[in-house]
This record gives structure tokens, C-alpha cells and sequence, in this order.
């Protein structure tokens, strides 16, 4: 399979840079636009309907480009982000059960459980025990939840005429890193589309009103965690995503951090 190519570490750190700096000079501007839109709203005249509807309109755009802002915020690392020791096979496993009654029927869905040498693990033992407590990673399981929203979403859209999607969680490194893959049995990418795959609004699929953001959300979600993200992928041989994120030695519940970081510039 071809792999995407992470940017080179000084132009990543300049994106994030300009990405920081827009959506906090963009979020000012709305918070302003925001505050007066209210105020117009509470002081418009019953009679004039017309009005009411306009600023209700306007309040509904502020709420839309909110939430485009925390989304760009996320891409650039510039969230709180709670890290806790999670057991990522647990919380893939629920994650992946509050998804399995919406698969399409062609579509099959399996979690492998295992390490690099191949030996796979049962994913219904124990989280908590063995090979599992080895795959525990300081994490925000919120903006995990949302990494692997991303990832399922592109998977299912590279399954249209049905496939297997398969969630592998791995340990790396003798144990310092654990992998999560996501692959999918898919129509793949060339070459072009997959240098492309993690801009910003990129899009194969604009004519089902795609926003491009998936991956990208992804990518800077791994940043956040401290960890890198790669994708493989052929034409007509599907694709593989893969977050690597650091191994937590710490006793599962209790915080690691909360914090506010500059993602992917240390």
C-alpha cells in the first residue's frame, strides 16, 4: 500500500500557527456578531415578524460557525484536552456496540485485539487484565469518540457496495505505543487523492455535501494525545488508518492532565 507522508515537522508547527491565530481573531468577530444579534432579538417589535426572522436566522448562522470553529480548534490543538489512563480496547468495544445496529447489511464489522507479531487477543476477555492493560493510553475519551466517528464515516463511505471494516487495537515498540487501525476492504485511493486525504476540505464527495474535515480531525485529535497518524492506501485495495498514541502506565480513572496545548510543535 502507498502511505501518506507526515509534513515536515517546521511547516506542521507554521499551520497550526495560522490556524490558531484565525480561528481566534474569527471567533472574536462572532462573538460580536453573536452578542448584538441577541440584543437586537430581545428588543425586537412583536409586529414585525419579518425582522424576528432575520435575527433568528443570524443567531442560527452564529451557532453553525461555532461549531466549525471547534473543529478547526480541535485540527490546531487549541482545546482542553483531559487525559486519563483509558484501556482502549474497552472503549473502542463500547464505541463500537452503540454502532452496530446502524451498519448497513453488507457491511461487517470486527475488533481484533493483538500484538505486532500477529497473535491476536479475544477482544471479549478481560480489559483489565493481561494483554489488555498493556494497551492503555492517557487519553480524552471524548475526542477519541470523535477521532473514531471520522474514521468510521470514511470507512462506510468507501463501502458503498458493502465490505468488512476492521478495528485493530496493537501494542508497538515493545509496548511503548499502542495502534489503532481502522481498514476498511474498500475502493481505495491513488496516489493524488491520498497525499490530499487530511487537508483541511479536501473531498472526493462534494456532490453528497461532504465537508472534507474527517481525517483531518482525526490527525489533530492524535496531536493532541501526544501521538502521530498515518494512512496507506491502493486503488481497489482499501484503506488502513492508524493512530499511535503513548502507553499509559497509570491506574485507569485517575487524571493524567488537563490542559491547553500548542499540538504537534514539541
Amino acid at each position: 500500500m502507498l502511505e501518506q507522508a507526515e509534513p515536515p515537522r517546521q511547516l506542521r508547527a507554521d499551520m497550526l500557527r495560522f490556524a490558531r491565530g484565525l480561528t481566534h481573531e474569527f471567533n472574536n468577530t462572532l462573538a460580536s456578531i453573536q452578542g448584538f444579534a441577541e440584543i437586537a432579538a430581545s428588543l425586537a417589535a412583536d409586529d414585525s415578524p419579518m425582522q424576528s426572522r432575520a435575527l433568528q436566522n443570524i443567531l442560527r448562522g452564529c451557532e453553525h460557525a461555532e461549531a466549525a470553529i471547534r473543529t478547526a480548534r480541535i485540527m490546531a490543538g487549541r482545546v482542553e484536552c483531559r487525559l486519563v489512563p483509558l484501556y482502549l480496547v474497552q472503549t473502542v468495544q463500547v464505541w463500537l456496540d452503540e454502532r452496530r445496529d446502524t451498519l448497513p447489511e453488507r457491511v461487517r464489522v470486527s475488533l481484533i485485539v493483538g500484538d505486532t507479531s500477529g497473535e491476536d487477543v479475544a477482544a471479549q476477555s478481560s480489559c483489565q487484565s493481561g494483554h489488555h492493560a498493556l494497551l492503555q493510553v492517557p487519553g480524552d475519551s471524548q475526542l477519541l469518540g470523535l477521532a473514531l466517528d471520522a474514521l468510521w464515516d470514511n470507512a462506510l463511505h468507501a463501502l458503498s457496495d458493502g465490505g468488512e471494516i476492521v478495528v485493530n487495537v496493537s501494542s508497538r515498540d515493545d509496548g511503548a505505543v499502542v495502534a489503532l487501525e481502522v481498514l476498511d476492504t474498500g475502493s481505495g485511493m491513488t496516489a493524488d487523492v491520498l497525499a490530499a486525504c487530511a487537508d483541511p476540505y479536501f473531498t472526493t464527495r462534494e456532490s453528497e455535501g461532504a465537508k472534507g474535515l474527517g481525517l483531518s480531525l482525526a490527525r489533530g485529535i492524535a496531536w493532541l494525545h501526544n501521538g502521530n497518524f498515518f494512512v496507506e492506501s491502493s486503488p481497489e485495495k482499501g484503506t488502513m488508518v492508524r493512530l499511535l498514541l503513548p502507553r499509559s502506565d497509570r491506574t485507569a480513572g485517575s487524571e493524567i492532565a488537563t490542559y491547553r496545548v500548542d499540538a504537534g510543535i514539541r
